[in-house]
């Protein structure tokens, strides 16, 4: 992974953690958004995620627990699957105005700092 790549990564995890605990699954709320399952069963199987993690388990992805549990069927995956990313694009193209914004106030940062030592 590159550097932007990361950079990236890290903004849609930072962004999808301000969310909230219950959207911090972008899958899982595309699948409740559109009615495929419900947010209980979503927290559900977050919690059973979590447990193994916990107990030092191979975690499945939220789609395979889903499925696995009869919460989503094959069928539904490419629903959900096409509006995740189409959210992630929105995300990254948020992330690049912020990086636009954070560069143009680098460069005036800058700017000001070379004036100041030229006086």
């Amino acid at each position: 992974m590159n550097n932007r790549e990361e950079e990236l990564s890290a903004l849609r995890l930072s962004v999808l953690r301000r969310l909230g605990r219950q959207t911090a699954s972008l899958f899982g709320e595309i699948a409740a958004i559109l009615k495929l399952t419900k947010r209980s069963d979503i927290r559900e199987i977050l919690q059973e995620q979590s447990e193994m993690r916990e107990s030092g388990e191979d975690v499945p992805m939220l789609g395979e627990l889903l499925l696995m549990h009869g919460l989503i069927t094959p069928k539904d995956i490419p629903k959900i699957l096409a509006e995740q990313k189409k959210q992630l694009s929105t995300i990254d193209e948020e992330g690049t105005e912020i990086r636009r914004i954070r560069d143009e106030a680098r460069r005036l940062r800058r700017k000001t700092q070379r004036e100041e030592s030229k006086k």
